[in-house]
Parts: structure tokens; sequence; C-alpha cells
């Protein structure tokens, strides 16, 4: 079974509501500005939702009573702690699992690191330690029944020197392509 990747690379960029420039620099909004999750998911968008492990409560909340608008729920409780080594962050429970299940979402593992680019190089790098974190990684959500993995590895990147930065981008791109 293949697995859903969504890959976050470097520092994510954000646009909200606010403006898309055109070429003469001058803003304008979307093409569509929904007022509500349900007018997104009405609309024809993904809509997606990170329920992060320090904040459960609010978090499972807002699940429970927009759950039916979001498509899928990234459960940001994983960290990458080396290749073998993909641990939750904090106690878990399979409660938000599911709820997000019995809204309909597909459920993903979000993963970070925090390696830096010294120790996440060399294991990007290593063909064998990078093989070993593409295992353990699908493992992770086979076991638990996740429908694919948010990779949100950015730390490696940060401080990473210029001459490292082609290497680096090579070994990612080895990664997810053994996780694709």
């Amino acid at each position: 079974a293949r697995l859903v990747a969504v890959v976050a690379v470097g520092v994510a960029a954000c646009v909200g509501a606010a403006a898309l420039a055109h070429d003469d620099g001058e803003a304008s909004p979307p093409a569509v500005q929904p007022s509500s999750l349900r007018d997104a998911a009405a609309a024809g968008l993904q809509v997606s939702a990170w329920l992060p492990y320090w904040d459960d409560g609010s978090g499972l909340a807002s699940l429970e009573a927009h759950g039916k608008a979001i498509d899928a729920v990234h459960l940001f409780w994983f960290e990458a702690r080396s290749a073998e080594d993909v641990a939750l962050q904090a106690k878990k429970t399979g409660t938000a699992v599911d709820v997000a299940r019995h809204a309909g979402a597909k459920v993903l593992a979000t993963i970070t690191e925090k390696l830096g680019p010294r120790d996440f190089g060399a294991l990007l790098a290593d063909a064998a330690e990078r093989s070993r974190h593409a295992r353990v990684v699908c493992d992770l959500a086979v076991r638990s029944g996740f429908d694919g993995v948010d990779l949100d590895y950015e730390s490696f990147a940060l401080g990473a020197a210029p001459a490292d930065v082609d290497a680096l981008a090579r070994g990612y791109v080895a990664l997810v392509s053994e996780l694709a």
C-alpha cells in the first residue's frame, strides 16, 4: 500500500485572506473567500487541520464541532529523533483519531525533526540510514492505521552551510522518493 505524503520543506509561508499581488504590485483578493469551513468545503476547497500535541483540549473540541467540513487531520504529535526513533512528543489517546474517522476525515501523522543540518545531513547521506528511516516512518503509519504522513522536516535546513544545501536537498529528495 502506498502512503499519502505531504511534505513541508523550509519555512512555510501562509497566505490568508489578505492579498495576492499582481504584476503591477496591486493587491487583489483570492478568487474564493470562504467565511467558514463549511463555505470552504462547499466551494470545493480541501480543508486540513493540525491537531497539536500541546493543545489537545481545544483542538479536539474544534475537531468535534467542525469535523464534517475537514478533509484531513494532521496529528502534530511525532518527532524524528534518529533514523530509527520516531516518537510521540506527548502521551496521546485514540480519541482524536476516532473523532476524525467518524467525521470522514483522513488522518495523517505529522512528523517534525530537530536533528539539525549535521546529524540529519548524515542520516540523509547514508543510504542505509535513510532507508531505515523511511521504513520506520512507513511502519508508524501502517501500524497506526494512518492514511499517510506529513513530513514537517524544517530544522535540518535552518542554519545549514551554503556548501551543504545541495547535498541536503538531494538526500531529502531521496528520502521522499523512498516513501512514495
